[in-house]
């Protein structure tokens, strides 16, 4: 029995030192997967600095994958206008389907809340939405008024850059959205701070050197 025993824990410290071993490969794996995405986007960046005068890097991709928002132009980096996500595909950069957000329609800027990218929309509070595979995914909250004024609020489904599920939900549901996405309910500053296209901030940001 306690030979047995014996070979139970060595089999379970051997299999223990495996998976400590296999962790910094795993990480490294991860680190370099990073920085090359992040390098492509300096590049990127690099080829577009006539046309995208301010950017960020976002990890709002699958596993925390950097994803990078670009802005044409703005007022100042809280009032964000119009802006497009891109994704790393291992090979070359690619726009994001669903991934042309605007905060235009509200008072709220662009927030980074729990790895996710929260964007104001012209109607209502605005969306939560993370990139996988190339697509836009998460959850829409906002509000239509008829013609009499009438308030009618929604929630809907973010699938591949499109919405699903549309459904009309109380006043109060929509609310309780409005409490933990309204940037100034906040203790903290979630506000998406854009960086000038340069190369100081390409170098800075991307690890582009050029």
């Amino acid at each position: 029995m306690r030979k047995n025993v014996n070979r139970k824990k060595i089999c379970f410290i051997i299999a223990l030192l495996s998976f400590l071993l296999v962790i910094p490969q795993l990480n490294s794996q991860a680190a370099s997967k990073t920085q090359k995405a992040k390098t492509a986007y300096g590049k990127f960046l690099k080829k577009y600095e006539k046309k995208y005068h301010w950017f960020k890097i976002l990890n709002i991709g699958s596993n925390n994958e950097p994803i990078l928002l670009v802005v044409e132009d703005l007022g100042n980096e809280r009032n964000t206008c119009y802006g497009k996500l891109y994704y790393f595909t291992g090979s070359k950069v690619k726009a994001v389907q669903g991934g042309e957000v605007s905060s235009s329609g509200t008072a709220y800027p662009f927030q980074y809340i729990n790895h996710s990218l929260f964007v104001g929309t012209r109607r209502g509070l605005g969306s939560m939405i993370k990139v996988k595979s190339g697509y836009t995914y998460g959850t829409a909250v906002y509000l239509n008024y008829s013609k009499t004024g009438k308030e009618t609020y929604y929630k809907a489904s973010i699938k591949k850059g499109k919405l699903y599920n549309k459904k009309v939900i109380s006043k109060k549901s929509y609310r309780s959205y409005e409490k933990k996405w309204n940037p100034y309910n906040s203790k903290i500053d979630r506000t998406i701070y854009l960086s000038r296209n340069t190369s100081g901030n390409r170098r800075k940001y991307t690890g582009y050197k050029k």
